[in-house]
């Protein structure tokens, strides 16, 4: 079981298996006509998209058990998704306040960047024992995990997973992970940072988008009580491309 990345934590099961990087049921929330655009990886030519079908996107990298094991993590992370994207879209057809399990949201970013790193082509297979620690189910240090970025004028929604990292020039170490899910921010902190509020709310109670007529509420759920939600104002619809997209072809 070495091709398993978790392999020594937790104990391994039946064959390795094929996993995709991010959540088969994400990429299908962002399929189009049987395939997807994508652009960043280290095999693709820089600032450039390119259309690519989602069994692309997979690797041997867990065995059966791990695999299994995980896969709360991915339902959630697609519920997730569709919920945010929907909000955007088509925010009458979503119920006024969805439950999310906001932990296993923390996990599966984690999941993704491990996925990412593990998978050949694209990392370089050494994923960081603390982080498997956390993906089988062990504490968060102090101060790590999940931060929702205060939002400031204007936001372009988008149907995109976007992940940018932070990373220790001295070390190479990732200590962030910034992601954009259906357009809305998340920062993955990876390490204790010196100003906290500068990522944003740390395990926020939720997402409240005020949209013209209705409200609609992404709440989630943490063993924590907090208070405080990061506000999104909708007001109108933009063609436009997400600006971290502007000058690729």
């Amino acid at each position: 079981m070495s091709k398993c990345f978790l392999n020594g934590f937790g104990e391994c099961g039946g064959k390795i298996t094929r996993e995709h990087y991010i959540s088969n049921v994400v990429l299908q929330n962002i399929n189009v006509n049987e395939g997807m655009v994508i652009g960043g990886l280290p095999w693709q030519p820089q600032n450039s998209l390119q259309k690519i079908g989602i069994a692309s996107l997979q690797s041997k990298i867990l065995c059966e058990r791990h695999n299994s094991s995980l896969s709360e993590m991915d339902s959630v992370a697609g519920k997730l998704f569709s919920t945010l994207d929907n909000i955007d879209k088509s925010p009458s057809t979503v119920q006024a306040a969805t439950l999310i399990d906001g932990r296993l949201v923390e996990r599966w970013l984690l999941k993704v960047v491990c996925g990412l790193i593990a998978g050949p082509k694209i990392g370089n297979g050494v994923v960081a024992k603390e982080w498997k620690k956390i993906l089988v189910g062990g504490q968060w240090p102090e101060g790590w995990g999940l931060y929702l970025p205060v939002q400031l004028g204007s936001q372009i929604f988008s149907t995109e997973l976007y992940l940018e990292t932070l990373v220790n020039p001295e070390t190479n170490e990732i200590l962030c992970c910034k992601f954009k899910i259906a357009g809305v921010g998340f920062n993955l902190l990876l390490g204790r940072p010196d100003d906290p509020a500068s990522f944003g709310l740390y395990r926020p109670r939720g997402i409240i988008f005020d949209i013209p007529n209705m409200e609609k509420r992404v709440e989630l759920d943490w063993d924590i009580e907090n208070n405080n939600a990061v506000i999104y104002k909708k007001i109108g619809k933009t063609d436009r491309n997400p600006p971290h997209c502007d000058d690729w072809a």
